[in-house]
């Protein structure tokens, strides 16, 4: 899968390398971003909803209480157990293959995926994303075809990129990164921009390990039409899955907060909206006409925000939803199954 979530870890981590800011994430023992302990055997009278998505539904830069999958945990009771498989950087491709060779194993009743596609579209369609390889999926005949399966192992590669450099840039770069403060912050801020960052990597100053690494084969899918194809294939995959396995599977639409606002803002904004908007659309067509079940969060996220309720982290370092957005969108969630008659709380 490329990458999974270390069990039993648990401890702070900065939000961002931007800032002096930290939240508390624990890891259960199977891996999951959860408060309790959980075993793959599901106990007698008891109901499972499984969350699965990228950093969005693990929780990225909120506490382990405030996670999405702990608010509905406290909602619906005794009766139910919310278990989030969510890991950060995943595809929809990363997460067909989770639930496939470890959600399952849980027997949910219930699969849950948020979807972001701002970035969910660009990461099926790579083998390798924010510097890791992973397997991706191309769809030959109209079948799904699992590709770069054993995934590259590149740990000793990216280990002596950073701790054994052969140019004097680089070993400047590690006596800086080990012996002063300030080098970190700094280069994460001019790392942030792109124009000075591609300088850098043309003047040998950096080097590019988000997309090459040595000996690595990179594939990247640009014809867009053909990775919402993609996408749309992971979708479908998603819920036959779970439903092959008696679960019933909800889709549920996260909007990026550039998006909340109806107007005004720069043409960057606005082009981040519009594009948004165009997903979104795209996503209620699609589930629509597959009769899949589906959740459209940017209606209520939209109204608490022009009430003034801040719902993503206000910083620009970070997108995510603070702990209010978590809050709304498990009620949403919350509100929808109970709709659906799927599942009552108490039960």
């Amino acid at each position: 899968m490329g990458w999974l979530n270390k069990p039993l870890v648990d401890g702070e981590i900065r939000v961002s390398k931007h800032a002096n800011e930290f939240f508390h994430r624990r890891h259960n023992n199977q891996g999951l971003r959860m408060q309790k302990d959980t075993a793959y055997e599901k106990p007698a009278g008891i109901r499972r909803i499984l969350l699965i998505g990228d950093s969005f539904f693990w929780g990225y830069g909120v506490n382990d209480k405030e996670v999405i999958s702990e608010v509905l945990q406290n909602k619906f009771g005794k009766g139910v157990e919310a278990l989030n498989g969510s890991v950060t950087g995943y595809g929809t491709d990363q997460e067909l293959l989770w639930l496939t060779e470890e959600g399952l194993k849980y027997k949910p009743d219930i699969v849950v995926l948020g979807f972001f596609p701002y970035n969910d579209i660009e990461e099926i369609a790579a083998s390798i994303i924010y510097g890791y390889p992973k397997p991706f999926f191309n769809l030959e005949g109209g079948r799904l075809m699992l590709k770069n399966v054993p995934v590259p192992d590149t740990r000793e590669t990216r280990r002596k990129g950073f701790e054994e450099p052969t140019t004097l840039w680089g070993r400047l770069k590690k006596f800086l990164r080990h012996n002063t403060h300030i080098y970190p912050f700094a280069a994460s801020r001019l790392n942030s921009n792109k124009t000075l960052r591609q300088f850098f990597i043309d003047t040998g100053i950096a080097e590019e390990y988000t997309w090459d690494l040595p000996g690595v084969a990179f594939y990247k899918l640009s014809d867009k039409e053909k990775a919402m194809d993609l996408s749309d294939a992971l979708l479908l995959e998603l819920r036959k899955v779970s439903e092959g396995a008696g679960a019933k599977f909800l889709l549920v639409f996260i909007p990026r907060k550039e998006s909340l606002a109806k107007s005004s803002g720069d043409n960057v904004t606005r082009g981040v909206r519009e594009w948004n908007d165009n997903a979104r659309r795209y996503l209620k067509d699609f589930t629509s006409e597959h009769k899949l079940a589906f959740i459209d969060l940017l209606p209520v996220l939209r109204s608490y925000n022009e009430r003034g309720v801040a719902l993503y982290h206000v910083k620009d370092y970070d997108n995510h939803w603070n702990a209010e957005g978590h809050r709304i969108a498990a009620e949403e969630i919350f509100n929808s199954l109970k709709q659906r008659g799927w599942l009552l709380a108490g039960e």
